[in-house]
């Protein structure tokens, strides 16, 4: 076989996974998160929608991290979000390696699930976000000071807490 290219099938499409890289060398300012255009190598082989998952590797090296999603494998201008969450702004350079892309097949058999959380009221600050808020508010004055707590209180579902697991169960 020595070079050949030899997509694999599967009932439903290709199972080929590429490689997503930085197209152009950018910098993404610290704190901050930029579209940033990619290319996919083979992708000529892939379903025309993909799922792109970050490297891990990736946010250990630099304090970026790529966000997943689903993307038109065969378009021109394939781009992923990247999120800059370091106090440095961080260049990412051509060809960097910023993750997977895997076939996605929408399932159009089955009805679409949501996960519903009911929302619960929230009167203090979560423990997990007081670092933030803390460093956020530095320069707020109390009404803006007031408005954030308020923000992460009620959002405080979305943050990780990193005292458990990531991926873990509320």
């Amino acid at each position: 076989m020595g070079s050949d290219i030899v997509p694999l099938q599967t009932v439903g499409g290709s199972s080929q996974i590429c490689r997503v890289e930085v197209r152009d060398t950018v910098k993404i300012p610290a704190h901050s998160r930029m579209w940033v255009p990619v290319n996919i190598p083979l992708a000529e082989y892939m379903a025309p929608l993909g799922f792109v998952e970050p490297d891990l590797d990736v946010m250990a090296e630099k304090e970026v991290f790529p966000m997943s999603g689903i993307v038109e494998t065969h378009s021109e201008n394939v781009l992923v979000n990247v999120v800059n969450y370091g106090s440095e702004p961080v260049t990412i350079f051509k060809r960097m390696h910023l993750g997977t892309c895997k076939p996605f097949f929408e399932n159009t058999q089955q009805h679409r699930v949501a996960r519903v959380t009911q929302q619960v009221e929230c009167n203090t600050l979560p423990q997990h976000l007081t670092d933030l808020y803390d460093r956020s508010s530095v320069h707020l004055n109390d009404q803006e000071k007031s408005d954030l707590q308020n923000l992460l209180c009620k959002y405080s579902p979305v943050f990780p807490n990193l005292q458990r697991t990531l991926g873990e169960p509320h």
